[in-house]
């Protein structure tokens, strides 16, 4: 996986006329499939995480 740079802008309207467009369809389908992936994978930590609910433990 390649690293790209990060570039500042200045204004929205600036980051808005730098879009560029996705030219490579295989690339961004990939990118979408690993992206589902990384949200369900998410949910999954999250509902077998827990948390407090409010109820108290006793010891």
């Amino acid at each position: 996986m390649e690293l790209k740079s990060i570039k500042k802008y200045e204004t929205f309207e600036e980051l808005k006329a730098d879009k560029q467009p996705v030219t490579n369809y295989e690339e961004s389908i990939k990118n979408h499939k690993a992206f589902e992936e990384f949200i369900m994978l998410l949910r999954a930590n999250i509902v077998t995480m827990g948390g407090d609910d409010g109820a108290k433990t006793e010891k």
